[in-house]
């Protein structure tokens, strides 16, 4: 597991993403998630996302800067990557009193997903 960041306890829980950009951010997602969605997991303040690769080599790079982009929007979050050959899974945990925060990226990952199903 590749930890990209740690929760910043003293960071405002908020996400200074504006509208304009959550609209990019979504867009994006569904570039690399659109029906390849395996599943989330979810338990009070960490949330599991796993992606299925199809064959894309860059996935896991693209789920990262995903990440980081996300991290500079919402700081206080911490998240972590895994690998296999046939997934990426990405981990994010919140403080415990931010769940609403993973509720919306759950949120995104899912409508991304859906994208495919469509």
């Amino acid at each position: 597991m590749t930890t990209l960041s740690q929760v910043d306890p003293s960071a405002e829980i908020a996400c200074t993403l504006s509208i304009s950009e959550a609209g990019g951010r979504l867009e994006s997602l569904q570039t690399h998630v659109a029906g390849r969605l395996v599943g989330t997991d979810r338990d009070a303040d960490r949330l599991r996302i796993t992606i299925q690769r199809a064959g894309d080599a860059r996935l896991e790079g693209d789920v990262r800067a995903w990440a980081e982009a996300e991290k500079g929007c919402c700081a206080f979050l911490d998240f972590a990557i895994e690998s296999d050959p046939e997934t990426v899974t990405l981990k994010i945990t919140s403080p415990p009193d931010a769940p609403s925060t993973l509720d919306a990226i759950e949120w995104m990952f899912r409508a991304a997903d859906h994208v495919g199903a469509s």
